[in-house]
């Protein structure tokens, strides 16, 4: 993927998830970041290589959704579905 459809990707994602006007750079950050995670992922041909990467975007991709709860208000649909999220954490393996 050459660098400006990189750069889309990363706006594309940006924008989806509401944060194009927002002051939080560490999301924005991440969600470039995993446009370039993406990318590198489709590219690689080393299978063990490829599995990094993968459990890196798995990790950075939860890391992204931890930081929007912890920033989230009471009111929002995170912190209603606490039961929820619990039990995905439960399962997931670690």
């Amino acid at each position: 993927m050459d660098t400006k459809s990189l750069e889309q990707l990363g706006k594309t994602l940006v924008e989806e998830y509401g944060l194009e006007s927002s002051t939080n750079t560490l999301e924005r950050w991440m969600l470039h970041y995993l446009a370039e995670l993406f990318d590198k992922e489709r590219e690689c041909d080393n299978a063990d290589e490829t599995k990094t990467i993968q459990l890196e975007i798995k990790e950075i991709i939860l890391e992204f959704w931890r930081l929007r709860y912890c920033l989230a208000d009471e009111d929002s649909l995170f912190k209603k579905n606490q039961a929820l999220i619990d039990t995905l954490e439960k399962i997931s393996p670690q």
